[in-house]
């Protein structure tokens, strides 16, 4: 009967022997980039947000621009970056759009809501 049971482990076997190796058992991984990484990305994605903003507002463009006139959405999008300090107001308008959006999101991270639930206690 003993040859039977060690054949084929059990949960419980299997923890006792990853803890004597001082392995972790077979567990969905969880990737954590850092509070960095994250930060990063918000702020790039919050710039990017406020030059879509800027887009639409301003320049009447649209989402399905990208498909239905590209070439527009890429004259329209080169003439503002290649050149961004001969419009005052689209400097204005990104940068403080920007800002509005970095400031709710510090606002919003600070409180905890954008926290996972694990991490709120």
């Amino acid at each position: 009967m003993d040859t039977l049971q060690t054949h084929g482990e059990g949960p419980q076997d299997q923890r006792h022997r990853c803890q004597q190796e001082r392995v972790r058992p077979l567990a969905p991984q969880q990737v954590h980039a850092g509070a960095r990484t994250g930060w990063a990305f918000a702020l790039g994605t919050l710039a990017l947000t406020s030059l879509g903003i800027y887009l639409g507002r301003v320049d009447r463009l649209n989402s399905w621009d990208v498909l239905a006139d590209p070439t527009s959405l890429l004259t329209t999008l080169g003439d503002r970056l290649g050149s961004p300090l001969d419009d005052g107001r689209f400097v204005g308008l990104v940068s403080g759009m920007a800002g509005a959006l970095v400031l709710a999101y510090a606002v919003l991270h600070a409180l905890g809501w954008l926290r996972p639930y694990d991490e709120r206690r």
